[in-house]
């Protein structure tokens, strides 16, 4: 009902053009026939309920005559599309345009819109520190005019970028809901203060975690050699006694195989031996190690900080 209503009352664009452009600057017929024709086509896009279209229409009929008209059609095609920002602008403007002006009723219209637009919006209050930081409000800059910066949005996702020389970049993302009025500080950090900085521990660093953990591994390789040569040995052990090869059975043994299996418990006892104490130097090198890598990095100090979220200002953190 709404579509219908408005093309009625905007039919008159296509008829009235010539008093658009006053006796001053004649229309072409050319043009005119073209802004009949585009005129007819927004109306038919918005009696669908294709407000974007609509509203690319009515620009393009503005472009080609602008008026108070064509203003109002792209600002009440704008607030059906939920484009309220765009929707203010453009029926604030056809207000104030003298060219084929709004009728009385119009007129009430269009202010009743804009009072309703004024409630869907959201406005964000921007107070950036320093104040001449170059701020973009989904993508569109922010201009700084001395003070706080207000921000009037579409409901929906917002992003603010604000950056600085010298100063690292703030990045923000929120979502704004219709009538909110919300504030925002954005604190850029220096950029000095953002870098991790420390004393010489680069390419002249000796590994010593590296050894650390390798000097592990060994003793663990060494602990289990140690557990095979033992269990190696009270192999042979038991078959040197099966086989009675002690002293005092040696006349019922076989000499050679004693004489192998002797052998064999003596080698496992010195594996035993050279692989405990293997063990042990490895753990012992590997504590070494990771103690030197521990201090090494005590002469380090770094420091890092960066914009807390929110309004919670700046964010630092040091280790020494």
């Amino acid at each position: 009902m709404k579509a219908i209503v408005l093309a009625l009352v905007l039919f008159g664009l296509a008829s009235s053009v010539a008093a658009q452009a006053g006796p001053a600057s004649p229309i072409p017929s050319e043009s005119s026939n073209e802004y009949r024709q585009l005129v007819q086509q927004a109306l038919d896009e918005f009696e669908r309920g294709n407000w974007d279209e609509a509203a690319g229409l009515f620009q393009q009929a503005h472009q080609v005559s602008p008026s108070a008209r064509t203003l109002r059609g792209m600002g009440l095609s704008a607030f059906e599309g939920r484009g309220y920002v765009a929707a203010l602008e453009h029926l604030r403007a056809a207000l104030l345009s003298t060219v084929n002006p709004l009728t009385d009723k119009q007129r009430v219209e269009v202010e009743d819109t804009i009072s309703r637009a004024e409630k869907y919006v959201a406005k964000l209050q921007l107070t950036v520190t320093p104040e001449s930081a170059e701020v973009f409000v989904n993508g569109e800059p922010v201009p700084n005019s001395g003070g706080e910066r207000l921000v009037v949005l579409d409901p929906g996702p917002v992003e603010i970028r604000a950056s600085s020389p010298g100063h690292q970049l703030a990045l923000r993302q929120l979502r704004m809901v219709s009538g909110a009025h919300q504030h925002l500080e954005l604190h850029l950090a220096p950029a000095a203060a953002t870098s991790e900085t420390k004393v010489d521990s680069g390419s002249g660093s000796f590994p010593y975690s590296a050894l650390g953990w390798l000097s592990v591994g060994l003793a663990g390789a060494s602990a289990i050699g140690s557990l095979v040569a033992w269990q190696t040995r009270e192999d042979a052990a038991k078959d040197f006694n099966r086989k009675k090869c002690r002293d005092e059975d040696m006349m019922l043994a076989d000499k050679s195989t004693c004489d192998n299996l002797s052998g064999q418990v003596s080698s496992a006892d010195t594996a035993i031996v050279i692989t405990a104490v293997s063990a042990g130097v490895f753990v012992g090198a590997a504590v070494v190690f990771f103690v030197l890598d521990g201090t090494q990095g005590k002469s380090d100090t770094a420091s890092t900080c960066a914009a807390g979220p929110g309004e919670l200002g700046v964010q630092c953190g040091f280790s020494f």
